[in-house]
């Protein structure tokens, strides 16, 4: 039998305590471990929850118009709520509550038609910048976006030719939430689209959720799409988007801001894989 002194029991609490903390320093679906230290303004008519107007709720899939809506109450109880057209810029905004239940998805993906200008096939850029799609090229060259309430949709992906036949992943849109208090059990989906034959990927998009109470035990996604694979090279990851909020989000849920993998090459001798696309930001309102 192995006898323990006092010091020793000390020691090896010590030791318990230490491994419980790092682990919980590292668990990576906790919504705390992706919200950035830097801060941005908000101004008075963004932090406007409306004029009110009736309950709605959905139950099923359904595809709206894109624009700005004000109600009273606002629930995605099951199914999906998508918008018509390629440039998404929604804005919801709501007196009383806003809940996007547990089987249910707000989804503002394929939401930008801000199309790139150049062509060597990197990522699109946004909340961070997208990877390279030529490696000879050395790193993409990023400006930083206007951490603001603008409305502002993700970057597309880059061609490989100026007149390729093909379209560069596309990049999500434009989301404001606003009301008292937001519950978020489902999905916000604000992801870039992957890149496909000799493109990059679409970076993530932009979602701004202000209220006097975030509660997030869902998924808050605005990653950057993929690189496309090709012989000649791979094509660069989109970068992941931007999460703006007014206030730190209670809740265990996920807000994933990723970029998105950089494409392969098939064919070694004849160029180098895509760079992945770098991670976007989650801000808190000063």
């Amino acid at each position: 039998m192995v006898n323990f002194r006092s010091k020793d029991l000390v020691y090896l609490l010590y030791i318990l305590v230490f491994a419980v903390a790092l682990g919980l320093a590292f668990k990576g679906d906790n919504s705390d471990d992706n919200i950035d230290s830097s801060q941005f303004s908000l101004d008075p008519v963004a932090h406007s929850y409306g004029s009110g107007g009736r309950d709605v709720v959905i139950k099923e899939d359904e595809v709206w118009k894109v624009g700005s809506y004000e109600f009273n109450s606002f629930e995605i109880s099951k199914g999906t709520l998508d918008f018509e057209g390629n440039e998404k810029q929604i804005e919801i905004r709501a007196t009383s509550r806003i809940i996007i239940k547990k089987d249910a998805i707000l989804d503002i993906t394929d939401g930008s038609t801000n199309k790139p200008s150049a062509a060597d096939g990197r990522g699109g850029s946004f909340g961070g910048p997208g990877g390279v799609g030529d490696c000879r090229q050395g790193e993409v060259q990023f400006q930083e976006p206007a951490y603001d309430v603008s409305r502002v949709t993700g970057g597309s992906g880059f061609l490989r030719a100026p007149n390729s036949e093909y379209v560069g992943g596309e990049g999500a849109g434009y989301l404001l939430l606003a009301a008292p208090e937001i519950i978020i059990k489902g999905k916000i989906r604000a992801i870039g689209t992957d890149g496909v034959y000799s493109v990059g990927g679409g970076s993530g998009g932009k979602v701004i959720i202000i209220s006097d109470r975030i509660i997030n035990n869902g998924h808050i996604l605005v990653s950057g799409g993929a690189g496309a694979k090709d012989e000649i090279q791979g094509y660069g990851g989109g970068g992941g988007g931007l999460v703006l909020v007014s206030r730190k989000p209670e809740g265990d849920g996920l807000i994933d801001v990723a970029g998105g993998k950089g494409g392969a090459v098939t064919d070694l001798y004849s160029g180098c894989n895509g760079g992945m696309g770098s991670s976007g930001k989650v801000l808190i309102a000063s």
